[in-house]
């Protein structure tokens, strides 16, 4: 595949009518399509009462795998859709590796319960972008929210690396 050919699939960024995000969530799903709302559970504190809710943890955003070729205009059918982030000619796409960064911080449940993915030592990865792209990896250290320490083998031995959360996928 040539660089000038379009990706299969792609994430784009989707503005939601306000509150209606698993509402597009559902109709993408009933559609046949892959639409991702990231969310957490917040618990509300009202008239002596407490309730705890689903909350997506950006409101009114979305982000919708979209065939390039296909294009995307089966969104404008979905109830809760109200237009693509973007700029003049088309929308701007989101990373893979966000997509993936955000699925790495949820639980068993999919909710989203800390903005850190949970590496822990040992636990072998794969590198998705910057110089080390592609290199398989083991984690030595998470020192802070932002950076894991990695172990990537490189002339035969193992070479401690500093690398972004974002850019480490699970294997």
């Amino acid at each position: 595949m040539n660089e000038l050919s379009p990706q299969k699939h792609i994430w784009l960024c989707a503005y939601a009518t306000s509150r209606k995000e698993f509402l597009l969530v559902e109709e993408g799903k009933k559609s046949g399509h892959d639409i991702y709302c990231p969310w957490y559970f917040r618990t509300i504190k009202h008239a002596r009462k407490t309730t705890t809710e689903k909350r997506p943890v950006f409101p009114r955003y979305v982000f919708v795998c979209a065939d390039e070729r296909e294009g995307w205009s089966w969104l404008r059918g979905l109830r809760g859709f109200e237009r693509l982030v973007g700029g003049y000619l088309s929308p701007w796409r989101t990373p893979q590796s966000f997509i993936d960064y955000m699925k790495a911080c949820e639980d068993d449940t999919g909710c989203v319960s800390k903005l850190t993915p949970s590496f822990a030592s040992g636990t072998m990865v794969v590198i998705t972008d910057g110089p080390f792209k592609g290199l398989p990896a083991r984690v030595h250290d998470v020192p802070d929210a932002d950076r894991v320490q990695v172990l990537v083998e490189m002339f035969g031995r193992e070479h401690r690396v500093e690398v972004q959360g974002i850019y480490l996928q699970k294997t």
